[in-house]
C-alpha cells in the first residue's frame, strides 16, 4: 500500500496552517485568539449563534466537539479541516460549508494558505439554484391553519435564463409535524417548542401550487438588491442549512426569523425587532423595505384572486351572463355575446372559476367535464388580444402595522364609567384596519388588552388572548363561491355583570351588499366563569372597509343566558377615521343596558 503521498500532503497542509506571518502566533489557536475573529458578527450569523449558543440542534452542522456552544472552538476546527487533504469516502469540510469557506478565505489570505477544493455536488446545486438574484416570497395568511395565521416566508433563487420564474429553486422552512396530529397537541407543541424545524428545497412552482392554488393564498415576491458577492454568500449558506434542524417555536423561531437570518447574513442590521417576543413575516418584509433591499415586487395571485380580478373586470350585464352560463353550462348561450372582447373575458372568467371551484370541491371529474368542452368551444372562436387594465393591488406591507397602542376618553352614564381608556394590541389586525394582502373583513388579534382609569382606580376591562374572526363572503353570488364565516375568542372581561375568563365561538353567513359593504349573521355560544356563565348570542352586523380614509361597523347582538336573568340586547357602532399605516382615530358607541361613548387615538408600530 502506498501511503506516503497522502501522509506528505497532510503534513504539508499542517505546516502551512501553522506558519507564523507578520508577527501572528504560531498556531491557529493563537491566531484566532489574537484576531478575535470568532466574535465577528458574520461568523456568529453563519453559526446562528444567539446569546451564548447556536439555535441549530443538528450535530452534523458542527465540526468541533461542543461547537454549538463555542464559536471559537468551531472556528479553530473549521480552519483546520479546511486545510486537510481530501478523502474519497468523506465529504470535505469546504464542500459541506461553502459559505464558511467563501467568508474565511478572504479573512485568512494574508495569514494562512488554503487550497480550494473542487466541490462538484455544491457546484451542481448552485448551477440549478440560479445565479442572478434572490427573492423573499411572502404568502398571505391562512385562517384555516393556526401555523399560517400570520403568513409565511420562503426564499427563491432567480435565474434569468429560465423561461418561467415558477421553475426557480425555492428554500422553505417549517415545523416537522407528524401526520394526523391532534389539533390541540399541534397548537401547544407549536407554541412551546415541541417540534423541530427543518429547511427543505423545491422548485417554486410546487410551493406556488400548495399556497396559491390549493390554499388560495396570494404570493408576493420581493426581489432583493444584493451584489453578486452577497448573493453567492446567501446562496451558499442556504445550501449549508438544507436538512439542518432547529427547535421550532410558532411565535419567534419560525419561518420569518429563519429566512430573515439567512438574508441578514449579508446585512449589518437584524431584519426584525429583536426586543419583541415574536417575529412576524410582515415585519421582515417591512425591514427589507426600510433597508432599501427591495429592488422589485411581483405578485403571484391565487386561483381565487385571479377569478375575482377577471370577474370584476366584466360589465354588469356580462357578470349576469357568466352566472347564467355557470349554472346551466349551455355553450350555445355564449353565441349570444356579440362583442368578441366581452366573450373572451367571459370565457376566461369561466375557466378561472372552474379552477377555483376545483379547489373547493376536490372533484377532478367535475372540473374536467366543465373545462374541456369550454376549451374546445374557445378554440373555434377568433383570437382576441385583451388589454390588461387591472389596477395594481396594494401590497401587504402597506397595511396597518401590527402592534397598536390606543388612548382616549370613555364616557358612561355614571362617574364610575367615565374616564380614560388605554389599549394595547400585540398583533395583528382587525376588520376595520387597512388590510392589504389579508382577508379584508377578518380579524386576527393576539393579546389585546384594555385598561380603564377613572378618578378612583385603574382596572382591567378586557383582554383577548386570541381572537380569530373569518369573514370571507362570496364576492360574486355564484353558488359554489360560498366563502367562510366563523369566529373564535378566548380572554378575560370585567363588566357590570361580573368578571372572569370567557371562551366564545360561532359560525355564520356573510354576504356582499355592495362592493364595499358586507352583511354578517352569526350564531355564537359563550361560556364564562363570571355571573353570565353560558349564553347563546345571535348577532347581525354590517361592515364597510373599502375606503382608504374610513371604515365602520354596526352590530346588534342578543345575549340569551341559560342559567340566569342577564338576557339583553347589545348594540355597537364603530367608525375609524384618518386611517394610515401608522395611525387612525376610532369613535365608539356601545349600548349594553346603558350607553357608553368614546373617542380613541390609535398609533401603530
Amino acid at each position: 500500500m502506498n501511503f506516503k503521498r497522502p501522509f506528505l500532503m497532510w503534513l504539508l497542509s499542517t505546516m502551512i496552517l501553522t506558519i507564523p506571518l507578520a508577527g501572528y502566533a504560531q498556531t491557529i489557536e493563537g491566531w484566532v485568539e489574537d484576531s478575535q475573529l470568532h466574535n465577528d458578527a458574520t461568523w456568529l450569523k453563519l453559526l446562528h449563534f444567539k446569546e451564548s449558543e447556536s439555535d441549530i440542534i443538528s450535530d452534523h452542522f458542527f465540526l468541533a466537539k461542543g461547537g454549538r456552544y463555542s464559536a471559537k472552538a468551531e472556528l479553530i476546527e473549521t480552519i483546520k479541516q479546511f486545510g486537510m487533504p481530501t478523502k474519497s469516502d468523506v465529504k470535505h469540510a469546504q464542500c459541506r460549508f461553502p459559505a464558511r469557506f467563501l467568508w474565511l478565505k478572504d479573512k485568512l489570505k494574508s495569514n494562512f494558505s488554503l487550497t480550494e477544493i473542487a466541490c462538484s455536488e455544491f457546484m451542481d446545486w448552485q448551477k440549478k439554484a440560479g445565479t442572478d438574484s434572490i427573492s423573499v416570497v411572502f404568502a398571505s395568511g391562512y385562517l384555516e391553519n393556526p401555523a399560517s395565521l400570520y403568513g409565511h416566508l420562503m426564499l427563491k433563487f432567480n435565474d434569468s435564463k429560465r423561461s418561467n420564474p415558477l421553475l426557480d429553486k425555492s428554500i422553505n422552512y417549517g415545523a416537522d409535524t407528524p401526520k394526523n396530529e391532534n389539533p390541540i397537541s399541534y397548537v401547544l407543541k407549536g407554541i412551546f417548542g415541541g417540534y423541530e424545524g427543518v429547511f427543505s428545497q423545491a422548485e417554486f412552482y410546487k410551493n406556488n401550487m400548495l399556497y396559491g392554488e390549493m390554499e388560495l393564498r396570494d404570493l408576493w415576491e420581493y426581489r432583493l438588491n444584493l451584489s453578486p458577492q452577497k448573493v453567492a454568500l446567501v446562496r451558499a449558506h442556504a445550501y449549508e442549512l438544507l436538512n439542518t434542524r432547529f427547535q421550532y417555536f410558532f411565535f419567534r423561531e419560525n419561518c420569518a426569523m429563519q429566512i430573515a437570518d439567512i438574508v441578514g447574513l449579508v446585512e449589518p442590521d437584524t431584519l426584525y425587532n429583536n426586543s419583541l417576543p415574536w417575529v412576524l413575516p410582515i415585519d421582515v418584509i417591512e425591514h427589507l423595505e426600510k433597508s432599501s433591499l427591495v429592488a422589485k415586487v411581483n405578485e403571484f395571485p391565487s386561483r381565487q384572486t385571479r377569478f375575482y380580478n377577471n370577474y370584476n373586470r366584466l360589465a354588469s350585464d356580462d357578470k349576469t351572463k357568466l352566472k347564467t352560463f355557470l349554472e346551466n353550462q349551455d355553450l350555445s348561450s355564449l353565441n349570444l355575446v356579440a362583442d368578441p372582447i366581452a366573450k373572451q373575458m367571459l370565457m376566461d372568467s369561466a375557466l378561472d372559476f372552474y379552477a377555483y371551484e376545483y379547489v373547493l370541491t376536490d372533484d377532478k371529474a367535475l372540473y374536467n367535464s366543465k373545462k374541456y368542452p369550454l376549451l374546445a368551444y374557445q378554440s373555434t372562436q377568433p383570437m382576441v388580444k385583451l388589454v390588461n387594465d387591472s389596477i395594481t393591488p396594494k401590497r401587504p406591507e402597506q397595511s396597518t402595522k401590527p402592534l397598536m397602542f390606543a388612548v382616549g376618553p370613555s364616557m358612561g352614564k355614571t362617574s364610575e364609567n367615565t374616564g380614560l381608556q388605554y389599549r394595547i394590541r400585540a398583533a395583528y389586525f382587525d376588520g376595520l384596519n387597512l388590510n392589504y394582502g389579508k382577508p379584508k373583513y377578518a380579524t386576527l388579534s393576539m393579546f389585546d388588552l384594555t385598561v380603564f382609569q377613572n378618578e378612583d382606580d385603574i382596572k382591567l376591562k378586557h383582554l383577548d388572548l386570541v381572537k380569530v374572526e373569518s369573514i370571507q363572503p362570496s364576492m360574486t353570488g355564484i353558488a359554489a363561491d360560498k366563502g367562510s364565516t366563523w369566529n373564535f375568542n378566548v380572554g378575560y372581561e370585567s363588566n357590570d355583570y361580573g368578571q372572569g375568563a370567557f371562551i366564545k365561538g360561532g359560525k355564520g353567513l356573510s354576504y356582499m351588499l355592495t362592493p364595499d359593504l358586507v352583511a354578517v349573521a352569526m350564531l355564537n355560544v359563550r361560556g364564562s366563569t363570571s355571573g353570565e356563565q353560558v349564553s347563546i348570542m345571535p348577532q347581525l352586523r354590517v361592515v364597510s372597509n373599502g375606503n382608504q380614509s374610513y371604515a365602520y361597523s354596526a352590530q346588534l347582538e342578543y345575549s340569551q343566558h341559560l342559567e340566569n336573568e342577564y338576557n339583553r340586547f347589545i348594540s355597537q357602532f364603530e367608525l375609524r377615521l384618518f386611517r394610515t399605516r401608522d395611525r387612525e382615530v376610532s369613535v365608539l358607541l356601545k349600548n349594553d343596558r346603558s350607553l357608553n361613548t368614546g373617542i380613541f387615538y390609535h398609533t401603530f408600530f
